[in-house]
């Protein structure tokens, strides 16, 4: 797609009086302003232009010529009206969606800090609980037609039945009817366990999978995998009040020790190609150090209560 420009009153009235060069109009439709200025086609179809009698016009003129004069009005080029009133009609149009579409701005987001939780209740009494570091978003308005919500981080949904369920995240969605299922978005992994119910999981590639209580699916960097079976109790491992990993990157065991702590990890050697298989308690930093750093044979030093650093 060509670069992006500042498209000028004139060149705008040039396109609108059919006047730009191929190699102009060409520049132009291949921008994201061609799109936009597209409703002033639409506006101008409904538009009503009396016919005006110019042999008229112009004995009226002649017959004005000796009056006295009066403030002189200078006319406006005809591509210069025209940039004006399409315009005018695109802010027409964009307010329009001010009053007609409100309830596709009716947002409702609600974010969890580091070392929090939070249990959320959705407008058809479906329940989330939120993980620390995590939010979602969905819509009030809509949300009789539309059941969606949007994912960052880590929650535990209670779908009511009813219209198709949808949580998406920035790696893939999940979609249910009525069911209980956890999710967990952070950096390159996503992974979802079925409690009870049917749920689909959709990668960023279009693969799904169907997963079935006692069922679960990982996606790493948006793409399923077939390397993950883990041990799935009645509730995520962090409502029992621990986090668990299988075979995870170090980094991630590391974001999540943040996020349940609220504590900063400065780690100042190379763990990009380090996994980790193992657990950690929510309920005390020292034992969750030993338990994290020990296995890994890292050094640490817990600094403070909110600063550990690890060499």
């Amino acid at each position: 797609m060509a670069e992006e420009k500042d498209i000028s009153d004139e060149l705008l009235g040039r396109w609108l009086a059919g006047e730009l060069t191929d190699d102009e109009r060409i520049e132009f439709e291949q921008s994201e302003a061609f799109q936009s200025y597209q409703v002033i086609a639409e506006y101008s179809e409904q538009l009503e232009v009396g016919s005006f009698d110019t042999d008229a016009a112009y004995e009226r003129l002649k017959e004005k010529r000796n009056a006295p004069p009066k403030a002189k009005i200078i006319g406006m080029p005809r591509s210069r009206f025209l940039a004006v009133a399409a315009s005018i009609l695109v802010l027409i149009g964009v307010g329009s969606l001010f009053f007609l579409g409100d309830s596709e701005v009716e947002n409702t987001t609600v974010s969890v800090s580091k070392g929090e939780r939070k249990n959320v209740t959705l407008p058809d009494n479906s329940t989330v609980a939120l993980n620390a570091n995590s939010s979602i978003v969905y819509n009030k308005g809509t949300w009789k037609e539309k059941r969606n919500v949007k994912l960052d981080g880590e929650a535990h949904f209670t779908v009511k039945k009813g219209k198709r369920f949808k949580v998406t995240t920035k790696h893939g969605t999940v979609e249910v009817l009525g069911t209980q299922f956890n999710v967990l978005d952070r950096n390159d992994r996503t992974e979802v366990i079925c409690y009870t119910g049917k749920v689909r999981v959709t990668d960023s590639k279009g693969k799904s999978t169907i997963l079935t209580k006692g069922m679960a699916a990982r996606m790493n960097k948006g793409s399923l995998t077939d390397d993950w079976e883990p041990e799935i109790k009645d509730k995520p491992d962090w409502q029992l009040g621990y986090s668990s990993f299988n075979n995870v990157p170090l980094q991630d065991v590391v974001d999540e020790l943040e996020a349940q702590y609220d504590i900063t990890v400065n780690v100042n050697i190379d763990i990009s190609a380090r996994l980790y298989r193992g657990f950690f308690p929510h309920d005390n930093l020292d034992s969750a150090l030993a338990l994290i750093f020990g296995p890994m044979q890292l050094k640490y030093t817990k600094q403070s209560d909110a600063m550990v650093v690890v060499e």
